[in-house]
């Protein structure tokens, strides 16, 4: 199922929880940086790759590669093994991920692309305003598209 790109938001429904687990895992992993290396996955790769503007802020771009299996081998903690579990359920070998950081080493960035049966779905995530206030509202209906996750992989 194709995903609107003219609704910014993304409401995911139904499928087993393996989708739900990944984006879980990754979510938590990202809002927990403080260094940046030791929340990679066992068995990672990591490279930079480029110096860029991201919202006018000068940051690193770097590229990471878990590798399914030697997640499953090596993870110590219980939430990184069931992600690498339900990625597997659903037929993935790697997670393949970029992370953007500023200065500080705080995320500014983060996307992630996953084969779909229509072809890919990219999430991408945007971090600004560190240690500000925050104030939060839900979007709007004609701003969500609602997509069932057992669409979202093959």
């Amino acid at each position: 199922m194709p995903v609107a790109t003219d609704k910014p938001w993304l409401r995911i429904t139904g499928g087993d929880g393996s989708e739900a687990e990944i984006l879980d895992q990754m979510s938590r992993t990202i809002s927990q940086i403080t260094d940046f290396e030791k929340l990679l996955p066992p068995g990672s790769s990591i490279e930079r790759v480029s110096s860029e503007q991201v919202d006018g802020v000068t940051t690193t771009r770097y590229d990471v590669v878990a590798d399914i299996e030697a997640v499953l081998a090596q993870a110590e903690e219980d939430e990184q093994r069931q992600a690498a579990q339900a990625a597997q359920q659903l037929g993935l070998t790697t997670l393949n991920y970029s992370v953007w950081l500023d200065a500080d080493n705080l995320p500014r960035k983060a996307e992630m692309v996953s084969p779909t049966p229509g072809g890919r779905t990219t999430m991408r995530m945007l971090f600004s305003d560190w240690g500000e206030p925050v104030e939060l509202t839900a979007p709007g209906p004609d701003q969500v598209q609602e997509v069932d996750a057992s669409q979202l992989y093959g």
